[in-house]
């Protein structure tokens, strides 16, 4: 009953968080996989705040490996170069003065 709660609620959350930003392109790639894995990071705290206690080890199970999902998706973007924003002019091994 309360697994099924709480897949109600992370599907609640995810409509809600789509309608919120309906004329934004989502982003492909590797950028789309780590802002899909943060959103589910978020989720699992929020299920993990709410978890009973038949369900607290699978909450900590699952925010664990939301977790590492996203961290492993951000260490392979930096693997690809990618940055946060791109500076006109500026490669990754020069200093920025202003």
């Amino acid at each position: 009953m309360c697994n099924n709660f709480l897949r109600f609620l992370n599907r609640l959350l995810s409509i809600f968080l789509d309608w919120l930003t309906p004329c934004r392109q989502k982003p492909t790639g590797i950028v789309g996989e780590a802002e899909e894995a943060l959103r589910e990071w978020k989720q699992a705290r929020i299920a993990l705040d709410y978890a009973d206690k038949e369900m607290i080890d699978y909450a900590v199970h699952n925010l664990n490996a939301k977790e590492k999902r996203f961290t492993g998706l951000l260490l392979k973007a930096r693997e690809a170069g990618l940055t946060a924003w791109e500076i006109e002019g500026y490669t990754n091994n020069e200093q920025v003065t202003p």
